[in-house]
């Protein structure tokens, strides 16, 4: 079994958000990432 974790900008700290905004040369309003998740971690699980 897979399970994953989607995570948004609005899990992100303000620092890292920051970091993030600037390494990408962009701003919350010109992404979506407030709709679509800016990473997906996924792991495979053992069935039990």
């Amino acid at each position: 079994m897979t399970k994953a974790v989607e995570i948004y900008v609005s899990d992100l700290q303000p620092e890292a958000r920051t970091k993030l905004l600037e390494e990408f040369e962009t701003t919350i309003e010109d992404e979506n990432w407030d709709i679509f998740p800016i990473a997906i971690i996924e792991r495979e699980l053992d069935d039990q």
